[in-house]
């Protein structure tokens, strides 16, 4: 996998599950839909502290630890 960009990875793992971790421990899991040059994320099928939503969208914030 190679990366040059940080939109180099989005791109790599779009239709993918990634797990997104919160400076507050707060954790999304889902299958990376689609993301803008602002860092929102749409995920789907997603799952926060066990509920499951169909669409989720994140909008940028400075809490994101990890993207994985």
């Amino acid at each position: 996998m190679k990366i040059n960009r940080p939109f180099d990875f989005l791109e790599q793992v779009k239709g993918k599950f990634v797990t997104i971790r919160l400076v507050n421990g707060k954790k999304f899991v889902g299958k990376l839909r689609s993301f803008d040059q602002n860092l929102t994320l749409v995920l789907e099928d997603a799952l926060i502290d066990n509920k499951k939503f169909p669409i989720l969208i994140l909008r940028r914030f400075s809490g994101m630890i990890s993207l994985k």
